[in-house]
This record gives C-alpha cells, sequence and structure tokens, in this order.
C-alpha cells in the first residue's frame, strides 16, 4: 500500500489520513527509509497504532532470499492496494492485481510509443498512481531508464525539472496542470540560456483538469528553446483504472463550447471563440483493449456524441474491487447498462465523447446548481483565479450551500505570500516551508480589492453573483495528496467557519 508520510508542519491535516489508510488495510509491517523511520518516533506518541507496526528501513542490509522460497504469481491475485485520492469523498483502498497492472503497463506503451530508448524523467512523488506506475513502473515495463528528482527540489526551484529533461534528454516527462503553470510563473528568463527541450516527445498533463490557458502560456514561454506543441498529451486516469483509462500522441484537441448549452441541456455545443464559450482539452482516446462509454446514470443508457454524462469504463485494467467493500465494489466497478451489457467501473467525472477523443468537464458529485442551471466547479474556478494576479494558481474552491431561502454560491481561494494592507497578526499555527513565491518589490494585497475583483469577473463571465467570498491564508485550503481540491472538505470547513481566513466578504442576508 503505498502512502505518503506525514508532515511535521501540518500533522494536523496528514497524520489522520496515513492513521485511517492503515487501519482500513490491516497493514502489519511499514517499509521506509531511515530518515523517515527517525522522523516516524516523534509521532509515536499520537498515533499509538502505528509504533505497533514492524518498521523496517531499506537503507538496512537484508539477508540474501532463499530462491526456494520464491512462489509463483497468479494474474489475478492482489498485487497492491492503491488508495484514492480522497477528492470527493473518504479514501478507498482500491485492489489492483498483476494482471491490471501489468495490462495498463502496455496500454501506456502503445499509447505513448515507449520503447527501451525512452528515457523518462520525473519530479512527481511514488506513492501516487501518476508517479508509481506512469514514471516508474513504465519505463522498467519496457526496459528504458528513468531520472528521478524530488518533489521539493521541483517546487523549490521549477527549471530544475526542465534542466532535468535537457540534460538527460527525457522522451517523456509529465505533471499537473499546475507544474506546467508552475514553470510559466517561476522560471525567469534569464534562466532558460542553456536548455534544450527539443527531445521531450511526450509531456504528460493528468490528474487534473488540463488548462488550455497554461498550455498556451508555456508553449509560449519554451518555444524558443525547443519545446514543441505537438509533445503536449493531455490523459486521463484514476485510480481504478490501474492509471491511464485515455491519451494518446498526437496533436492534442481543443473545442470551443457553447455555455448556455452546457449549463441547461447538458449538451457540448461546438461554436467559436468568444465571451460565450468554454474550452475544454481533448483527453485522448480509449486505450487498447478497453470500452468508454458516456451514460445518463440515472437510466444507464448510452449517450450520443457531444451528449454530457458520467464516464464509465470496462477493460482488463480495471481494478478488481475496493478493499474489504464488497457492495462497493458491485456498485461502482461492475454496473451494467440498461440492456444487461457489460461490467462497467463509474468513475464519477462527467464528460463527452467527440470522434473517440474523450473531453472531461466536471465531477458528477461537484455540480453547483443556482436557479436550475448547472455549472462545473472548474470552470468557475479558473475564472476566479483569473481575476487578480494576488490569487494562487489551483488552490481556490467553488461550491454550493443550502440556506432556508436558496442555494447559496460560495468561493474560497488562496492568496499569495505577499504582505497584506491589514493589521492582523500573523498565524501561529502555520509553520510553512514553501518558500516566498514573489519579488519583494511586489505591492503588498488588498484583499477588499481581490473579493471585488472575483465578483466582478464571476459576474461577467457567468452572470452569477458571490454569495460568500472567503480569501485564505496561503497553503491551508484542503487538497489531496496529489494537489487536487477536495470540495467537500472545504464545504465542510467553511460551513463550521474551520477555515485560515484573511478576508470575508457576504452579500446580502
Amino acid at each position: 500500500m503505498p502512502a505518503y508520510p506525514p508532515e511535521p508542519s501540518r500533522l494536523e491535516r496528514t497524520l489522520p489520513r496515513l492513521r485511517s489508510l492503515v487501519e482500513d488495510a490491516g497493514c502489519k509491517v511499514a517499509l521506509t527509509t531511515a530518515f523517515l523511520l527517525e522522523m516516524a518516533q516523534a509521532i509515536f506518541e499520537l498515533a499509538p497504532e502505528l509504533k505497533a507496526l514492524s518498521w523496517l528501513s531499506v537503507n538496512e542490509a537484508s539477508d540474501p532470499i532463499d530462491p526456494s522460497q520464491i512462489v509463483a504469481i497468479a494474474p489475478d491475485q492482489t498485487c497492491f492496494i492503491q488508495y484514492t485520492s480522497g477528492s470527493t469523498g473518504t479514501p478507498k483502498g482500491v485492489v489492483l492485481t498483476h494482471q491490471n497492472l501489468m495490462t495498463n503497463e502496455r496500454q501506456i506503451q502503445q499509447a505513448m510509443q515507449m520503447s527501451s530508448t525512452s528515457h523518462v524523467v520525473s519530479w512527481l512523488p511514488t506513492y501516487h498512481d501518476m508517479g508509481l506506475i506512469g514514471m516508474l513502473f513504465q519505463p522498467m515495463f519496457v526496459g528504458s531508464s528513468c531520472t528521478f528528482m524530488s518533489p521539493l527540489t521541483f517546487l523549490q526551484k521549477p527549471i530544475r525539472w526542465l534542466r532535468a529533461i535537457s540534460k538527460y534528454q527525457a522522451y517523456s516527462s509529465g505533471a499537473p496542470n499546475f507544474g506546467y503553470d508552475l514553470c510559466v510563473r517561476r522560471v525567469k528568463p534569464a534562466e532558460l540560456a542553456g536548455l534544450d527541450l527539443s527531445c521531450w516527445e511526450v509531456a504528460y498533463c493528468g490528474a487534473e483538469r488540463v488548462r488550455t490557458g497554461t498550455l498556451r502560456r508555456f508553449l509560449e514561454k519554451f518555444a524558443a528553446v525547443g519545446f514543441k506543441a505537438s509533445s503536449f498529451t493531455p490523459v486521463y486516469g484514476l485510480a481504478e483504472g490501474s492509471l491511464l483509462v485515455s491519451g494518446r500522441r498526437g496533436p492534442i484537441q481543443i473545442e470551443n463550447i457553447d455555455k448556455h448549452s452546457l449549463e441547461n441541456e447538458q449538451r457540448a455545443v461546438v461554436t467559436a471563440p468568444s465571451a460565450d464559450c468554454l474550452e475544454f482539452v481533448g483527453c485522448g482516446a480509449e486505450v487498447d483493449g478497453e470500452t468508454i462509454r458516456v451514460v445518463e446514470p440515472q437510466h444507464r443508457t448510452v449517450l450520443p456524441d457531444g451528449q454530457i454524462g458520467e464516464v464509465w469504463v470496462q477493460g482488463p485494467n480495471v481494478a478488481k474491487g475496493y478493499w474489504n467493500k464488497p457492495e462497493l465494489s458491485e456498485r461502482a466497478l461492475r454496473t451494467q447498462l440498461s440492456d444487461g451489457s457489460g461490467a462497467f467501473m463509474r468513475t464519477g467525472d462527467l464528460g463527452y465523447l467527440r470522434g473517440g477523443e474523450l473531453f472531461i468537464v466536471g465531477r458528477l458529485k461537484d455540480i453547483v446548481i443556482i436557479r436550475g442551471r448547472n455549472y462545473f466547479p472548474d470552470d468557475l474556478e479558473n475564472a476566479v483565479e483569473s481575476a487578480h494576479r494576488a490569487l494562487r494558481p489551483g488552490c481556490s474552491a467553488v461550491f454550493a450551500v443550502d440556506r432556508a431561502d436558496a442555494e447559496h454560491l460560495v468561493v474560497v481561494a488562496e492568496l499569495e505570500r505577499r504582505r497584506l494592507i491589514s493589521d492582523e497578526p500573523p498565524d501561529p499555527r502555520r509553520i510553512d516551508p514553501t518558500p516566498h513565491l514573489n519579488d519583494p518589490g511586489d505591492p503588498p494585497i488588498d484583499p477588499e480589492e481581490v473579493a471585488m475583483a472575483i465578483q466582478q469577473k464571476i459576474s461577467e463571465t457567468f452572470q452569477l453573483r458571490a454569495d460568500h467570498i472567503w480569501l485564505l491564508r496561503a497553503g491551508t485550503i484542503s487538497k489531496t495528496s496529489s494537489g487536487k481540491i477536495q470540495r467537500h472538505l472545504c464545504r465542510r470547513d467553511f460551513e463550521s467557519a474551520q477555515m485560515v481566513t484573511v478576508y470575508q466578504l457576504k452579500v446580502g442576508r
């Protein structure tokens, strides 16, 4: 069971997840490094059940394995348990078999045209499926090599990732959308000297919504050092599909979709670029041996091209089940269509197909419904983050809460780490090792100005009014281990007033 260690400065957020995973999986042994084992001693008082595990360090020498003790493994036997990120609920243990894993590695190899000469560079953590299965297991599977760096090494100086790609002539590397955005914002023009990204043929972008604006800005900034638009490879996947569900090499597909048809009719009608459209990026086609359908979930009927519904997947890469959850496994991983065909995995994601290309538009559980119209929070959050330069990209959440009179629209968003125009003292609970992201000469932030800019942007783009806008201290919004916003936790924290805010704007009652 891959798991990330709790952060000492954020134990109140990161330790509960590890404790719940260990309890749910029934772990007996913890395999870690000598450094982390030493650090773990400090948390045993807070979590005595962790101390009860048998702790082993990979740094210590071990006796050689007796070949007679090695047993044959059947394809349908469990390989490991991969816990979901928990972006829409409590993390669940996804049971992957050896066949699931080997099938998906073959699918990745074929879709991305990997070979024994396809060197990989990665900073992605290996406790997450994209870093583990896509960046560590894939080069092992095809017989190539990989250069790793720590996630913190990248976050401190994003140029290090690009320099590693250039130095080691990487064929493949990737990141969630925020990784590309961080390079755009943090890499200085002087740092481009000597960089050569012409070797980079497969630039994965997945794990979160792919933003067209980010891709354009990245290409604009790094085309001069050899980066090619054809290298962008948006992908879609999830733990229950092992990793990859859709993706392919080739030119990316971007569609401008009419907002009225999207919000009122659940149809993706292509239109000319304008203020009344939204952009969606294609995440490739189904991989070899797999079937993708877009389904109306209530009636379990397959929808035609361009109609938005829940994405259902069938194939040998789909997980065996959820750990100790047989009823959920049947309901979520082996659902039949209305005609009785198939045993499909319900992804919980909303999307549409067009000519075999899959477009993801949001999460089924996260749809915001205001006055009978449907809004996808990703689009609202994208508008919010573009409203003011003091807002942190990828660090906002938009959701609705029930009130006696109606649904109220709530926006919570993190501010950059800069001095505020405020007499409020710093939060003594916050110890954040993440470096300052702004130049010392940047002007201080006026939170009221930022909140009003958010309100204006939402009004202009969606003809909506936010009833509550809360601006948060940097690094405090709830996220999964892979960096996805946990909107359900944000809603809970909002309703219980548990968020570390620097400004609150309330409109009306």
